[in-house]
């Protein structure tokens, strides 16, 4: 397993297309994963400290899971279908 951190949040200005670009800690190996617009702004505005105006599924997720008092201890992007990558959470 190779763990990384969110590097950045980007636009694409020819295409317009957002994508968050995950970091390795040890290594210099990048990890580019295409998003939409609404979820660019909200990972950019978490990482920048802010709110959001109108919270999206994942907010849902992290208030449950902070509801039942656990915390997500990692992410790991297991698999690849479609274009779509599978990432089961383990929480504490």
């Amino acid at each position: 397993m190779i763990e990384m951190v969110i590097d950045s949040v980007r636009i694409n200005l020819k295409t317009e297309q957002r994508v968050v670009i995950l970091k390795t800690l040890n290594e210099d190996r990048n990890l580019y994963i295409w998003i939409g617009q609404a979820e660019a702004y909200a990972i950019a505005s978490s990482l920048q400290g802010k709110g959001v105006i109108r919270p999206l599924s994942h907010d849902l997720t992290k208030s449950i899971v902070e509801a039942m008092g656990c915390k997500v201890v990692h992410v790991t992007v297991s698999d690849c279908i479609l274009q779509q990558r599978a990432a089961p959470m383990q929480h504490a």
